[in-house]
């Protein structure tokens, strides 16, 4: 394979200069740097092709074309791992399922993956972005695809008390574990971002779509401010037993009901046996 030589750096050596060190890039910045690579995804799916493995690693930052992008011309690079949508999917090895920490939960679970799986691993280089670190962490590769999969990602707003809570939300639906509940592209994600940072959505864009249902989306800003992760766990545990409750409450009315019926019933047998005699 032969590529391009390109100067510069890759989106890694960004964070690694910026957000890591706390000094997290303006929305403006955000919006010019995922403005390319959304198109660049939506693209690839387009095309039928899904790049499986999506990380800062693999987007270069052109430092010969800086007019749009003081940081770098973004280009998405590294199509290693690309599927063909509707192609076999085989038997996946640890070559060819991406990288951990910026895995889809459906790609941990051992699928294919689809366009959703892009979308979120772009959700988590937008959290580590404002944030500075990746929404999971783990010893091994296999503790952190656990957590991408059963693990409720820290809202950023935790992380960050800067982040509007509507830039929240867009992260927070791109980290959806059901992949119905992302953005059903790149480019809805992008324009969402820029409606959430009340900058203009650009014009090659449409508008983003939600669900019409607020109870669809995977999580509201508005419930989780300054709400900790064992919390959201804490909220998610009470639902739970609220619902078994009511399950055993509706059973225990059942079987009052099915013993009365019975006890009348026995009743009423014995005075007539008792009648008789």
């Amino acid at each position: 394979m032969v590529m391009d030589y390109v100067p510069g750096w890759t989106l890694t050596d960004y964070i690694r200069s910026t957000s890591r060190m706390g000094k997290f890039p303006p929305g403006a910045d955000l919006i010019r740097l995922f403005i390319p690579i959304s198109l660049a995804i939506d693209y690839a799916h387009q095309h039928g092709l899904i790049h499986r493995d999506i990380k800062p690693a693999n987007i270069l930052l052109d430092a010969r074309n800086t007019a749009q992008n003081p940081m770098g011309e973004p280009l998405l690079n590294d199509f290693g791992l690309v599927k063909s949508l509707g192609a076999p999917t085989g038997a996946l090895t640890h070559a060819s399922i991406g990288t951990p920490l910026y895995l889809s939960p459906e790609q941990a679970q051992g699928h294919s993956g689809n366009e959703q799986s892009d979308i979120y691993s772009l959700g988590v280089i937008l959290y580590e972005l404002v944030t500075g670190v990746t929404p999971f962490q783990g010893n091994n590769p296999f503790e952190i695809m656990i957590h991408h999969v059963k693990t409720l990602p820290p809202p950023p707003t935790l992380l960050n008390a800067t982040i509007p809570p509507a830039v929240n939300e867009v992260i927070l639906r791109s980290l959806a574990k059901d992949p119905a509940h992302r953005f059903s592209s790149a480019s809805s994600m992008t324009a969402a971002l820029a409606e959430a940072l009340r900058l203009p959505v650009p014009e090659e864009f449409s508008p983003p779509a939600y669900p019409t249902d607020p109870l669809q989306r995977p999580t509201s800003s508005s419930k989780l401010e300054g709400l900790s992760v064992r919390s959201l766990f804490m909220i998610r545990s009470q639902r739970h037993l609220c619902r078994c409750h009511r399950v055993q409450h509706l059973q225990h009315s059942h079987l009052y009901h099915q013993g009365h019926r019975l006890r009348h019933s026995h009743h009423r047998g014995g005075s007539a046996s008792g009648g008789s005699r």
